[in-house]
């Protein structure tokens, strides 16, 4: 038997520890002017600067972690070949709020996901595989660690002084495996 549908999933937690990081970014090129390069990962340092004598030199290293809450809605196909057995794929458009960590920096933001994939089902357990990939502008804060003069008696220091917030765009693509339950 062969059933068309439109599957609806209320709730999707993923977490994610990515192993590095690819970084764009523009570099100034004396012949050509900018063009773009890209890092091998979070652990790249971009500048030169060594620490004075006697000066500690404090840096973060959580690696990359990635938090995300979703729904997601699309068309599916599936077949019923044996009494309790499904096989079935799916194309789903997966809303998300996405929260990143990346070093000293936390990145926030709504994500809107196309997924792409196939399970298969025994009863109420499936076990399935996925494609995702989508892209967004990401709201930053991190704590700014530059020194700002503010060594001197009499100066007062504002939050605004502390933490650094910037926007970044990323684009996200994935593969997994997963285990779901059907209820």
């Amino acid at each position: 038997m062969v059933k068309f549908g439109l599957d609806w999933t209320w709730m999707d937690f993923n977490y994610v520890k990515y192993s590095s990081v690819e970084e764009k970014y523009a570099y100034e090129d004396d012949f050509s002017g900018y063009e773009f390069g890209s890092g091998s990962g979070y652990d790249d340092s971009f500048g030169s600067e060594w620490p004075e004598e006697g000066e500690e030199d404090f840096n973060l290293d959580f690696g990359c972690h990635q938090l995300e809450y979703a729904m997601q809605i699309g068309p599916s196909i599936t077949v019923n070949p044996i009494h309790h057995l499904k096989v079935s794929t799916y194309f789903r458009f997966q809303p998300s709020a996405s929260i990143m960590l990346l070093d000293d920096e936390v990145y926030y933001g709504f994500v809107p996901f196309f997924n792409f994939g196939a399970a298969v089902a025994w009863k109420a357990i499936s076990i399935g595989v996925e494609g995702r990939w989508g892209s967004t502008k990401y709201h930053g804060v991190s704590v700014d660690d530059e020194d700002d003069g503010y060594y001197y008696e009499g100066e007062d220091m504002e939050v605004s002084d502390l933490v650094d917030t910037f926007t970044q765009r990323m684009r996200t693509k994935s593969f997994r495996v997963y285990l779901s339950f059907r209820f």
